[in-house]
């Protein structure tokens, strides 16, 4: 069965509130490709749902990491009580 956009945009949010941060664990929590989901955190973050930070580490490859904001936790709490998810 296929999923609306706005059932994998609060799936997004959902994985991320419960600490999954990295972009590819994001993706295969959610059950989406590497496009998809990129499309879906950029807009997400764009909305203020979500933001990301870039630590700060001694290793060549600095991932973002992204973590839900107050604007997000208010979306999700909706989509709760509408029965979204």
């Amino acid at each position: 069965m296929l999923r609306s956009s706005t059932e994998i945009r609060v799936d997004i949010l959902s994985q991320v509130k419960n600490g999954v941060e990295c972009r590819t664990r994001i993706m295969y929590r959610v059950n989406s490709n590497w496009q998809q989901l990129g499309f879906y955190l950029n807009e997400l973050v764009e909305q203020g749902l979500l933001e990301y930070s870039v630590p700060v580490e001694g290793g060549m490859r600095n991932k973002k990491r992204y973590r839900i904001t107050e604007k997000g936790e208010d979306v999700l709490s909706c989509a709760r009580s509408h029965g979204v998810i």
